[in-house]
């Protein structure tokens, strides 16, 4: 997690993931150590096998889920923005600009 926070972007999105989680026998890490990581660092945890594809699509589900609400905040922001400058910049054209700053 320091390698992420110490070089991926502040909002990057990210999933704490168990993989080969069919063979129990050679489990390295235990469920609970996976939950306690999880909530540690305010993520989400998963276990998945890609053999029996045990969970596969909701992760790939989840992590699109948060990168498209990611993009739609920044569309929503980038939109409010040139709002707000095209609308300055209209009523600056139509002298309504406010006086406070005129000599």
């Amino acid at each position: 997690m320091m390698h992420i926070k110490n070089h991926a972007p502040k909002d990057v999105k990210v999933i704490l993931v168990g993989n080969k989680s069919d063979l129990e026998s050679e489990r390295r890490v235990a469920t609970e150590e996976g939950e306690k990581i999880s909530r540690n660092y305010d993520i989400p945890f998963y276990e998945c096998s890609a053999k029996t594809a045990n969970n596969i699509n909701e992760i790939f589900d989840k992590m699109s889920n948060e990168v498209l609400a990611k993009l739609e905040k920044a569309k929503m922001e980038t939109s409010v923005f040139n709002f707000k400058n095209t609308w300055r910049l209209n009523n600056e054209e139509e002298g309504t600009s406010s006086s406070c700053c005129k000599n």
